[in-house]
């Protein structure tokens, strides 16, 4: 049987026939599971512990014994000044080049602070890559180096990448995230959001947060959600999949492990928007058809959305001295009305007039 199974199986057994300790064999397998990455609740195989314990039980140091006979590296961070005092304080602004890369953070219109920074932040202050974030007196966060044995996982039909960058972007402007910038990068994705490819940012904040994206996506939902997880920072590779694992409630992508991770949905702004009716039609560009400067407009204005995908547009009309120009042909009310129909557009109209041309009044 072992020899008609994949290379990439492991094979680990909970009771062996041939031995007469059949204990210790099923203590061993669990402790095989345990060596490759999962997390045995071994606690169940014992009566519950009432505590605090009586003074005579035994204490376990004593038969644990730290093996030195290897030498092993490990990353040492440098670069930032070392902090005695137990509080900093950081001004974060997107007008500080360190920070410009947020103001693409955008979720329900506004320009928010994303939770890795604050992860970001502490571990800069601690200089450790092993650290405990606590919340009154409960655990928030808990970083530790241990790989997923996801190479044991094998991936579904359903993970096959069928959305672009377009496709991706747009079903999350729908649900209220404006991402631009270096929080733009998710290459592809699957329609589930199980799967997909990121673009790597030279950044790993920003690179967390596109991972956190595909979370959004696997989402069956149109709420806002603010995220609480555990962190695991392993090597990083070149290649850059991101997969969602919900046996192992995890998202890992290059060198991140994102585990454990708790979504909480947060209200979103209400905001009252008057219904809009269109239609589709085919209209050519040669059929020498009359039309309207404010269809003109219109048609021009969607065209460049389709073809650009961009949220904040800005746009200036001339007017030069030459130009004899009523204020009912002028183009940016025209504009602005197509925008204002569009509910996650921002604009910026601006008319440019010489001194001596102002538009008048038929």
């Amino acid at each position: 049987m072992a020899k008609s199974l994949k290379s990439t199986v492991l094979l680990i057994s909970l009771c062996e026939h041939s031995k007469k300790n059949t204990i210790q064999s099923f203590l061993k397998g669990i402790g095989d599971l345990y060596n490759i990455g999962f997390q045995p609740q071994i606690a169940s195989l014992y009566p519950p512990v009432q505590f605090p314990v009586s003074r005579g039980t035994p204490m376990i140091s004593p038969l644990v014994r730290w093996d030195h006979s290897e030498d092993y590296f490990f990353y040492r961070y440098s670069g930032y000044d070392k902090i005695f005092s137990r509080e900093r304080i950081v001004t974060i602004s997107i007008a500080i080049k360190e920070f410009e890369y947020l103001s693409g953070h955008i979720t329900d219109g506004k320009n928010l602070l994303p939770v890795i920074v604050y992860l970001l932040l502490i571990w800069q202050m601690i200089g450790s890559n092993n650290f405990e974030i606590i919340e009154g007196d409960k655990s928030v966060d808990d970083i530790a180096c241990e790989k997923l044995p996801v190479q044991f996982l094998s991936n579904s039909d359903e993970d096959n990448e069928y959305m672009n960058t377009e496709d991706i972007y747009k079903e999350l402007r729908l649900r209220g995230y404006q991402y631009t910038g270096l929080f733009h990068l998710l290459k592809s994705a699957s329609i589930t959001g199980k799967s997909g490819h990121i673009r790597w940012p030279i950044n790993y904040t920003a690179f967390m947060g596109n991972m956190l994206q595909m979370k959004i996506l696997s989402f069956n939902s149109k709420n806002h959600y603010a995220f609480l997880s555990h962190y695991k920072s392993v090597d990083f590779v070149t290649d850059l999949p991101v997969h969602i694992y919900d046996c192992l409630d995890a998202i890992v992508s290059g060198g991140i492990e994102i585990c454990g991770i708790k979504a909480t949905a947060i209200s979103r702004r209400l905001t009252k928007i008057q219904t809009i009716y269109e239609e589709y039609s085919f209209i050519p560009y040669r059929d020498n058809a009359m039309m309207s400067l404010k269809d003109v407009v219109r048609m021009s204005v969607h065209i460049a959305l389709e073809c650009y995908e961009m949220i904040n547009i800005r746009v200036i009309e001339f007017i030069e001295d030459s130009d004899i120009v009523l204020l009912d042909d002028l183009f940016t009310p025209i504009v602005q009305e197509v925008l204002n129909n569009l509910p996650l557009v921002r604009s910026n109209l601006t008319n440019s007039l010489t001194q001596n041309n102002t538009p008048t009044h038929t």
